[in-house]
């Protein structure tokens, strides 16, 4: 046994829309994290779409 960590964590994320989950996502974090790439990417953009939305509501 050693003492360098090696492996990942999951995370997982649902999408909820008017209060019901329509969707499920999970991301494994840590070793192979170009696999998830795609998935990094929609989890980007729904965070600008937020941003965009939360934004328009403080003006």
């Amino acid at each position: 046994m050693t003492d360098k960590w090696e492996g990942y964590s999951k995370f997982y994320f649902n999408h909820i829309v008017d209060g019901k989950i329509v969707d499920h996502y999970k991301i494994d974090i840590g070793d192979g994290n170009e696999i998830n790439q795609r998935d990094f990417e929609f989890l980007y953009e729904q965070i600008g779409k937020s941003q965009i939305e939360l934004n328009q509501t403080i003006e």
